[in-house]
Parts: C-alpha cells; sequence; structure tokens
C-alpha cells in the first residue's frame, strides 16, 4: 500500500499563476508586491497499517508586502472552497483585495522573469529559483 501521496495532481486554473510576482498598484503608485505559492493537498484515510490518500485539492498561500508590511493569506479549503475560485478572478480581472479587508482593492502588474527575480529577492528575500510550492 502506498505511504506516500501520488506525486501528480489533477490540473487547476491556480498552476497558471505558479511563484508569478507581480507589483500591487493604488491610486496610480506603486504600494507592494505579491507572490503565489500553490500547492496540492491529499486526505490521508485509513488505518496505520492500511492508509490511502485520496479527494487531492489545491490551495494558494500568497505573499504579500504593502506598504512595508508583510502577510501571507492562505486559501483553499481551509477557508472554504470558494475562496480559492475567488482568487483566481480576482487574479484574472487583475486585481488584488486585502485579506482582512475585501473592499480594499489593488491593480495588478504581472512581472516578467528579471523583474519578478528582482522583485521576489528585494521584497521577499528568496531566489525565484529556490522556491518550492506547498
Amino acid at each position: 500500500m502506498r505511504r506516500q501521496p501520488p506525486s501528480e495532481c489533477p490540473p487547476h486554473q491556480i498552476e497558471e499563476f505558479r511563484h508569478r510576482v507581480a507589483r500591487l498598484r493604488r491610486g496610480g503608485r506603486t504600494v507592494g508586491a505579491l507572490l503565489v505559492r500553490p500547492g496540492c493537498y491529499w486526505a490521508q484515510r485509513g488505518h496505520l497499517w492500511w492508509r490511502r490518500f485520496e479527494d487531492p485539492h489545491w490551495a494558494a498561500e500568497v505573499w504579500v508586502t504593502i506598504e512595508g508590511e508583510f502577510d501571507d493569506p492562505f486559501y483553499g479549503d481551509v477557508l472554504g472552497m470558494d475562496d480559492l475560485g475567488v482568487l483566481l478572478d480576482d487574479f484574472k480581472r487583475g486585481v488584488w483585495r486585502e485579506f482582512s479587508d475585501a473592499a480594499l482593492e489593488y491593480d495588478i502588474e504581472w512581472l516578467g522573469v528579471d523583474d519578478a527575480a528582482r522583485t521576489a529577492l528585494q521584497e521577499f528575500g528568496i531566489e525565484l529559483s529556490e522556491l518550492t510550492d506547498l
């Protein structure tokens, strides 16, 4: 019996934003940045000697800096399955909404490879090449 979750997850739209970096703009000026870290999770069921992995589901952690303040809200089944869908809809509309205040919106400017690497290092202190999924 398999003791590790399968290495393959069913495809999901959040993969389009895997390790993407964006500038956040409000009122015409840059106020922060965000970085997306998606991950796939499997439910583990059964007894210790007969475990199985079922029900794969996707989630995303979004690292955000706004005016120098860091936050890393988590979207997915922890907060309710609709959260990830709302996040994807916002990304496709080109907006980011504060986790604690959904009425506060920022415009998203997705960055190219070089700018993304530079911004990730400057804002989050991480090399994109070293970034892993959740």
